[in-house]
């Protein structure tokens, strides 16, 4: 009988350890700590485990023509070596933390972070826990966020994109502004913004896309109404919000003649 339960146990899972995964707090941000523990409770059998990987996933919208697809890109796995063996009835508790990408995208409804814990047992079904993660913007972030909205923008759509620049994420997080209200409200259709952030500052990339009457075939095929600018703000500088409105403001209304 002990050997059929430890086969069971190896090849299906049944009656195997288990994981769980508490998350110290839920919600962090882009470049943050994620804090938990992990609460391993043996199965029937003994069972050496070579450690726990924890699997972060994102959504993300991919184009092809007119469709869209919504996919699932999955990070590379955090591994947390922790050789134990695991006795019948068994329970033990690993405090774990990780830190998150600069470039981590937030949360919204449609585009969610899902957390995946797993125990690496050799020759073993795991049993996995899975948890949501919730990512919010930076205080930095906001700032930038709030300048636009007191220059007259919406945020109207966030998109997740499976695109790289070199030495990021290869996932791009899309920030779709429109102007309400305003110096730029009858001069732009939309503004769009991506942050690309490391360890001195974050750089944005935008896009502004001019309203022109009267559009011709070729303005509209190669996008003429359209340009592609970035700015560059320290931390220390992100700290201030009436110089990153100035800056922005700057910039954008260069491009909106």
């Amino acid at each position: 009988m002990g050997f059929f339960k430890k086969t069971l146990a190896t090849t299906m899972g049944v009656g195997g350890a288990k994981v769980d995964t508490v998350l110290k707090n839920s919600t962090v941000v882009p470049d943050g700590v994620v804090e938990g523990v992990f609460k391993i409770k043996g199965g029937k059998v003994e069972q050496k485990i070579n450690g726990i990987i924890i699997d972060l996933s994102v959504n993300y919208t991919s184009s092809s023509g007119d469709s869209k697809a919504r996919l699932t890109y999955t990070l590379p796995s955090i591994k947390f070596p922790l050789k134990h063996v695991v006795k019948p009835g068994s329970y033990q508790e690993a405090a774990f933390s990780f830190r998150l990408d600069y470039n981590f995208p937030i949360s919204i409804k449609k585009h969610k972070t899902k957390l995946k814990t797993r125990l690496d047992i050799e020759g073993a079904v795991d049993d996995t826990d899975g948890d949501e993660l919730n990512v919010e913007a930076n205080i930095y972030m906001q700032n930038v966020l709030d300048a636009f909205k007191n220059l007259g923008f919406k945020l109207n759509e966030i998109e997740n994109e499976r695109k790289s620049i070199k030495g990021r994420l290869p996932i791009l997080q899309e920030f779709e502004f429109i102007p309400v209200s305003g110096k730029f409200k009858r001069k732009l259709d939309e503004v769009e913004l991506i942050f690309t952030g490391d360890s001195t500052g974050i750089k944005l990339f935008i896009e502004v896309d001019r309203k022109v009457k009267n559009p011709t075939f070729l303005c509209e095929l190669f996008e003429l109404d359209e340009k592609h600018v970035n700015l560059y703000f320290s931390y220390s500088e992100l700290q201030n919000k009436k110089y990153i409105e100035e800056c922005i403001y700057n910039l954008i209304k260069k491009y909106a003649k």
